[in-house]
């Protein structure tokens, strides 16, 4: 569904994203991360052909961005963009009735997503607050019911009710075939969401794994009760000292920790996962997952 070999885009000098290399299949559900300012946005507007690379190819869909029939392939590709839709004169009704047809989208569907996500069709765009805008994106993006969407901060103003919603409807799309490039500073819906996580930093690609790998060999959490000494194991930092307990990081294979604590014989221990948000912080402070 994308493919992306060397892409490269500047800005004068500086450098918006650089030699980027991955590959999205189809169904799979992508997370993309990084800090402000590391080059995600470009990317996405890269991708949706918003801006022209400076080096470097991808495709779309099958597409070259530098095809000049780019724009076809928004037949079955949406992009539901974090800047809520701008047309404040319109009726909302109007408005959706515009991009059903230029989509040539379902009325039936569209006529779902409108009670779905409860959307206020006889009100202008301006007359709305921020998350109602927010929900009018929503319907014009999923309304094609897409084989390829790329979000960027989704669920911003979204109230509880419609993110789970939101997460609800399109995990509908994915059973059936749909694929997702999920960028999102909101690490626990990528956590929720997501199989597969590329992180981005200073332009350039730092991690590309899937989640279960990541769970499965990245940092665990480790408390070890009335032990009276540091256990000295590759991968396994003591991180914080208590009362009767101690509390290590641990970031290696689970086989050779059990082992240690067998011949240590220490019995009262207990291991949590780390969530993807003290992952990616903890990754930031030692560059190294």
């Amino acid at each position: 569904m994308i493919e992306i070999k060397n892409l490269t885009k500047y800005y004068g000098e500086t450098v918006g994203c650089k030699d980027i290399k991955f590959n999205v299949k189809q169904g799979d559900r992508v997370g993309f991360i990084g800090p402000n300012g590391s080059g995600k946005t470009t990317l996405i507007r890269l991708l949706t052909g918003l801006l022209v690379p400076t080096d470097g190819s991808a495709k779309v869909m099958g597409k070259s961005l530098s095809d000049k029939d780019f724009h076809k392939v928004f037949k079955d590709f949406s992009y539901l963009s974090n800047i809520p839709i701008k047309m404040n004169q319109f009726y909302v009704k109007n408005v959706i009735s515009y991009f059903r047809k230029l989509k040539n989208s379902s009325v039936e569907y569209v006529d779902y997503l409108i009670k779905y996500f409860e959307v206020e069709t006889e009100k202008k765009i301006h007359e709305l607050s921020y998350g109602n805008t927010k929900k009018i994106s929503i319907v014009v993006a999923l309304m094609n019911q897409p084989r390829l969407l790329i979000l960027d901060e989704p669920t911003s103003g979204l109230d509880p009710i419609m993110q789970n919603r939101f997460f609800s409807e399109l995990k509908r799309l994915c059973d059936k075939g749909m694929t997702v490039f999920f960028s999102s500073h909101i690490l626990s819906e990528i956590e929720d969401f997501c199989k597969r996580i590329i992180l981005i930093r200073e332009g350039s690609i730092v991690l590309d794994t899937s989640l279960c790998k990541l769970k499965q060999r990245t940092h665990k959490i480790v408390n070890v009760k009335n032990h009276d000494s540091i256990i000295n194991l590759n991968g396994l930092s003591l991180v914080e000292e208590q009362l009767g307990k101690d509390i290590y990081h641990f970031n290696g294979e689970m086989k050779e920790l059990l082992e240690c604590f067998l011949k240590r014989q220490i019995i009262d221990f207990t291991i949590e996962d780390v969530s993807l948000s003290n992952m990616v912080e903890m990754y930031y402070e030692s560059e190294a997952i």
